[in-house]
């Protein structure tokens, strides 16, 4: 791919400017900030070079002879100085410690974005002192008031929940050092807070530590000696202790010598004789070297005026020179065009009286040529005939003569050694020589380009065909044709075309060799359907930040997680303010976020650093309302995946797709529903094609999977397998198809959303260089694209918000990969502007009896009691993490479903209470749970009597040879039938999910249900009059006999249970 290079800062490095000149990013490079940096939280013994000491929150400064640049690379915070202190403690550089940079509002944080010219581990000492909390001129504060974090290229938090003051106290300096990984070009600090605001007083940046370089070593050379006339090869070697490539050079060479692959050739002439003096140098990548130098000494050799200066091999089929044939060569026949060879004897003069050549060897001829050219094998006019030679070794000596025929003066014998080989070698493939250009088109306009015939070289001559696909190896649009003979694109793109697309030209020499190089067609369009326009905040800023979310709760906006430890930012979309608010607990990245019943489910993401990013093995749960996470259920861990595609229906979560190894070749097309009322996960059949990097979206009675890509660091396709294909999933017949209509622009990262019976994708990355700024709607009734707005900013990696009919965006990456990342915001608008509405977020009250009494039960059995939860007074659902019983252990408590579940909006569980008394007498429990609604936790009194009453049991008959079911025959002593009977209502007949009890009086009643077959489906427990018995949605659809009361005098009702 090509490379394209980005200016350097030299305020920060302008003493490494003599080695550097840019930094250069390569096509195919992530450019998140931490997308390939490891780190190691250790201190670096032996730091390199510094490359900048900032005064954070200050001026420029001197101290000590030592100069800090005044505060710069932060971003989101604001400086800060308490005049009023003048020293600090533990340090001869006061100054640097009089100033801060910190987070503009509690609980806020800031980010630091340094260019660093290389990649490699980094040494960076942040120096920190508090002058605010309990120092002169500040506030009274002690430990726990600032307590902070500092998170250096993402993953786990270096420097987490500093306390400073426990730690120093006030107005002292304390310095940590760390070292860290960077490969992007950028050293990133995420500075965050648990407690007041983070600050930073100083940072020192130094380069990666180098190591000694070890010199290659040349191998010994020796003096050489050589006759006029003749033809001398000499070897040159050189190792290198590191493994560095090694480059071979040589200086006073004669005009007979030359240097070709690592051989020094002399070919002297006559009159060469004499002395002469080279040097040969061997240099590594570092420039080290080492040289030797020796004395060739070229002989003279008399001569009567006539010589043979070389030997040329020729190829007879053109009768075009192949080489110079060198003592002792190795002639490859496979390696040479042909086979029909011939060899030349080139005198000085040109033209003598005649040459006489004797080959000996594999094959023996004696051939005296009178006139030119003088050849081993003759010639016919000048037409050189064909010698085919057996493979062996050869020698050849030619003797020139003044006269014709081998008579006159003979000149001095040329005498050559050389072999015949056929050794057949690897093909050489043909390279790029060229990157091909750009290219720019507009819709509607006859479009036409050629690349040149030069664009690509084959080392072996192989004559190259030529072939063009999208840069994801699928077929050029429909519009585009391409003529391999004249390497020729054509067409006219039509109406909807994407806004650009990446064409891959393959060159091919016909054995298997193959080059290839990519370039832009920019397709200039209409403006399309509606607009999106910049919303700038009246207060606040959005963090930078990609791979996060953004969602609607109540009428607030969300925006949440992405790389690195941020806070959770507020948007109020009516008066256009920003707030800070709890951060996420983890690095939590690549997920789309959703809103149930007011709380935000962050399900599917992944934490840590590029390209191999764990999954995120629990479900997180962000509650607007209390400005808190909560961590929520545990994700089967052989369904585990981060980036995956995540929709809402009918109250339960559908996951979709995503990437179980981060970028390195995990993608999946799993398919799994979640339901938080049970807390249940249930394996659904897998959609048509694997994808990650998306959204999904639900429309009416479908699921839609459009977008996205199979990211495959591990083979150099972070981002070039998009997916075309359309999935959808039926919900009605739990079915998947796949649309005729691929999305007209492929590419992944893109956010989805839903307005008006369309599904809207937008942004995105792909091969290209810069994010996608197209917008495009599916219509789910006619399956057709349609083209709307572009953005104003190309951006991938976040979420929208439909809001009245507008859509919003904020955040994301405005390139491939990481870098720049974006805080601006966009609203969509298909028309006029509209207002964005929305009910607040108003938390729920879970209520329960005040008590619950069990009655008298005879020891060592057990009684059961339901005690009823519900959410009430509000419009949020509430989270039950646990559940438990103190007191009398007695007394025990069975969950409906498995913790953590909730428990939506009007809805209640149905919390078993079991009492087994061991003794006799009086017992007392609490029940309690911890919840997430107002006040956090629920009790309830739970009492009951132990007593020795006798009590016997039959068995209701079971067809089948069923296990049978028992009812009481013997009533317990406070049995309400004893005490008279009473009406009984029950309602609803039929019931879905829960029905009620009621008598005329109050108080408990004994309640037990049973199937058709007389086996128990609810065991006997008492139940309050009026109190609903949730029976859940898991319960089969059938006949079923209600019992009320006990023994003789109870009672027994038909029910019909539907779906």
């Amino acid at each position: 791919m090509r490379r394209k290079c980005l200016p350097f800062f030299s305020q920060t490095v302008a003493f490494l400017l003599s080695f550097f000149c840019c930094v250069c990013f390569s096509h195919t490079k992530s450019w998140s900030a931490k997308a390939t940096a490891e780190r190691h939280a250790v201190l670096q013994s032996q730091p390199g070079p510094v490359l900048a000491r900032i005064n954070a929150g200050g001026s420029a400064v001197t101290t000590n002879g030592v100069a800090w640049s005044a505060s710069q690379y932060f971003s989101g915070g604001k400086p800060y100085t308490n005049s009023k202190v003048t020293a600090i403690a533990g340090t001869d550089n006061d100054a640097i410690y009089l100033t801060e940079y910190s987070a503009g509002t509690n609980l806020a944080g800031f980010t630091f974005a340094m260019p660093v010219p290389t990649s490699g581990q980094y040494t960076v000492k942040l120096h920190f002192a508090e002058i605010y909390w309990g120092a002169t001129g500040g506030k009274a504060g002690g430990p726990g008031q600032r307590v902070f974090s500092a998170n250096l290229e993402g993953g786990p938090v270096e420097l987490a929940n500093y306390d400073i003051l426990a730690e120093v106290g006030s107005m002292t300096a304390v310095v940590k050092t760390f070292t860290v990984g960077v490969s992007d070009g950028t050293l990133n600090i995420d500075f965050s807070a648990s407690a007041n605001q983070p600050k930073i007083s100083a940072i020192e940046v130094f380069a990666p530590a180098t190591t000694a370089n070890t010199p290659p070593v040349l191998a010994t050379i020796g003096n050489k000696t050589v006759n006029e006339g003749s033809v001398l090869n000499v070897p040159l070697s050189a190792t290198d202790a590191d493994g560095d490539a090694v480059t071979i050079t040589a200086t006073n060479l004669p005009s007979f010598a030359s240097l070709n692959n690592n051989v020094l050739t002399f070919s002297p002439g006559f009159q060469a004789a004499g002395s002469y003096t080279i040097t040969v140098r061997a240099t590594d990548s570092k420039q080290a070297s080492d040289q030797k130098t020796f004395t060739l000494v070229v002989n003279d050799v008399p001569t009567t005026g006539v010589t043979i200066t070389h030997f040329t091999l020729i190829n007879a089929a053109t009768d075009q020179e192949i080489r110079t044939l060198a003592n002792n060569e190795v002639i490859n026949l496979a390696t040479l065009p042909t086979s029909n060879l011939n060899i030349r004897a080139n005198t000085s003069p040109s033209l003598i009286g005649s040459v006489k050549m004797v080959l000996s060897g594999q094959q023996s001829r004696t051939q005296t040529e009178t006139g030119a050219p003088y050849a081993l094998f003759g010639d016919s006019n000048g037409n050189y005939n064909n010698w085919t030679p057996t493979l062996g070794s050869y020698t050849l000596k030619g003797t020139p003569y003044t006269g014709s025929g081998a008579t006159g003066t003979a000149g001095p014998v040329l005498t050559i050694n050389f072999s015949v080989v056929n050794q057949p070698v690897g093909n050489q493939p043909p390279t790029l020589a060229t990157p091909i250009p750009d290219q720019s088109t507009s819709v509607g306009t006859a479009f036409s380009f050629s690349f040149g015939a030069s664009t690509f070289t084959d080392a072996n001559g192989d004559a190259l065909s030529y072939s063009a696909t999208l840069d994801n190896n699928t077929a050029l649009p429909g519009w585009l044709t391409f003529t391999s003979a004249t390497r020729t694109f054509s067409g006219t793109p039509p109406a909807g075309s994407p806004a650009s697309i990446a064409v891959k030209v393959t060159a091919s020499d016909g054995k298997g060799g193959t080059a290839s190089d990519s370039f832009i067609i920019t397709i200039g369009t209409s403006t399309g359907i509606g607009t999106w326009q910049t919303i700038a905040p009246t207060s606040g800023q959005p963090t930078a930040r990609q791979e996060g979310a953004y969602v609607q709760a109540g009428d607030r906006f969300y925006l949440m997680g992405g790389r690195g430890i941020k806070p959770v930012q507020v948007y109020d979309p009516v008066n256009r303010t920003w707030v800070n608010a709890a951060a996420t607990p983890i690095n939590l990245h690549h997920f789309q976020a959703v809103t149930l019943d007011g709380l935000i489910y962050a399900i599917g993401a992944m934490t840590g650093n590029y390209p191999a990013e764990p999954s995120v093995p629990q479900i997180y749960i962000y509650d607007p309302r209390a400005n808190k996470w909560l961590v929520g259920p545990e994700i089967p861990v052989a369904r585990l995946r981060g980036s995956v595609g995540l929709a809402l229906y009918n109250n339960k979560f559908y996951l979709v797709g995503g990437n179980t190894k981060g970028h390195s070749g995990g993608y999946v097309n799993w398919f799994d529903e979640y339901d938080p009322a049970t807390n249940t996960w249930k394996v659904l059949p897998n959609a048509p094609h694997a994808r990650d990097h998306f959204q999904a979206a639900v429309v009416g009675t479908k699921l839609y999977a459009a977008g996205g890509r199979r990211s495959s660091y591990n083979t150099g396709q972070t981002f070039t397998l998009t997916v075309p294909e359309v999935d959808v999933y039926d919900f009605t017949t739990g079915q998947w198809s796949t649309l005729s209509n691929p999305i007209p622009t492929q590419r992944g990262g893109t956010t989805t959303v839903v307005l008006d019976n369309e599904v809207i994708v937008i942004g995105g990355e792909s091969s290209q260089p810069t994010a996608h700024k197209e917008t495009e709607a599916l219509n789910v009734t006619t399956g057709v694209w349609r083209r709307l707005a572009d953005l104003q900013q190309g951006r991938h990696a976040t979420q929208a918000i439909v809001n009245n009919g507008s859509i919003y965006i904020t955040a994301g990456s405005g390139a491939q990969g990481g870098s720049p990342v974006l805080s601006s915001q966009e609203v969509f608008y298909k028309s006029a502007p509209t207002t964005p509405t929305g009910v607040p977020v108003a938390q729920s009250q879970l209520t329960a009896p005040a008590s619950a009494a069990l009655g008298q039960v005879q020891i060592n059995t057990t009684k059961n009691a339901v005690v009823t939860v519900s959410n009430s007074s509000g419009n949020q659902a509430i989270l039950l993490s646990s559940i438990a019983v103190s007191g009398s252990t007695e007394f025990t408590v069975q969950s409906p479903y498995t913790l953590p579940f909730v428990v939506p909006p009007g809805k209640n569980a149905a919390i078993t209470v079991k009492f087994k008394p061991l003794s006799s007498g009086s017992k007392t429990a609490t029940l309690t749970i911890q919840h997430s609604g107002a006040g956090g936790s629920t009790a309830v009194a739970l009492n009951g009597s132990g007593v020795a009453t006798a009590v016997s049991a039959s068995a209701l008959s079971a067809p089948d040879s069923r296990d049978p079911s028992l009812r009481f025959d013997a009533l317990n002593p406070d049995d309400i039938f004893e005490k008279g009977e009473r009406p009984i209502r029950y309602y609803p007949n039929p019931f879905s999910h829960s029905l009620t009890i009621q008598t005329e009086e109050q108080g408990a009643v004994p309640v037990a249900l049973y199937d058709s077959y007389g086996r128990s489906v609810m065991p006997l427990a008492d139940v309050q009059s009026g109190q609903a018995i949730n029976l859940g949605s898991e319960l089969e659809a059938g006949v079923y006999i209600l019992q009320v009361g006990t023994g003789p005098k109870a009672k027994r009702y038909k029910l019909v249970k539907v779906r």
